[in-house]
C-alpha cells in the first residue's frame, strides 16, 4: 500500500466513524422515545396543568374560553373604524357624500346633504386628505372637510 491509498482508507474510516457517533449521540432511540411518552402518560391532570404552567402557557377552562372570546366580539364591535378621505379639486359635494358612505363614515347620505346645506358648507369644501374615524358626527366631519 502507498501512502495515498493509507490515507484515503483512514479518511474513509474517520468519516464512517464520524456518520456513527453522530446517530448515537444525538439521534433519539426508540426506547427513549418511549420513555418519555410514559412519563407523560402518567402524570395527573394537576401535574400536566402545573407543568405548562411553568413552561409558560396559560390555561383556561371551557368557560372561561367563551367568556374572552364574547368579550373580544364585543370590543371588536365596538371599535373605531378609521378612514383617509381624499378631497380632488372639482369634486361636487355629492361625490364627496358618496365617498363618506362607501368609507362607512356617515349613514345617511340625504341627512347629511341637509345638513351641509343648512350650513351653506357645500361649497366650502376644501381639497386634501383628511383622516376620519367612525366616532365623528356629521357636525365634525364637516368642521373637518371645510376646515372650519
Amino acid at each position: 500500500m502507498n501512502r495515498s491509498t493509507m490515507r484515503s482508507f483512514s479518511f474513509g474510516l474517520f468519516l464512517a466513524t464520524s456518520f456513527f457517533a453522530s446517530f448515537y449521540y444525538f439521534i433519539e432511540t426508540d426506547a427513549e422515545v418511549e420513555q418519555k411518552n410514559e412519563q407523560y402518560a402518567t402524570l395527573t391532570k394537576e401535574e400536566m396543568i402545573t407543568s405548562l404552567e411553568q413552561e409558560g402557557y396559560f390555561i383556561l377552562t371551557e368557560a372561561e374560553k367563551k367568556a374572552i372570546e364574547e368579550e373580544s366580539a364585543k370590543d371588536s364591535n365596538a371599535s373605531t373604524t378609521r378612514a383617509i378621505l381624499h378631497i380632488e379639486e372639482g369634486m361636487s359635494s355629492d361625490e364627496v357624500i358618496q365617498q363618506l358612505a362607501r368609507l362607512q363614515m356617515i349613514e345617511d347620505e340625504e341627512a347629511f346633504q341637509t345638513m351641509l346645506a343648512e350650513k351653506n358648507a357645500s361649497t366650502m369644501l376644501q381639497t386634501g386628505y383628511y383622516e376620519l374615524h367612525s366616532e365623528m358626527d356629521m357636525e365634525k366631519i364637516i368642521e373637518t372637510i371645510t376646515n372650519k
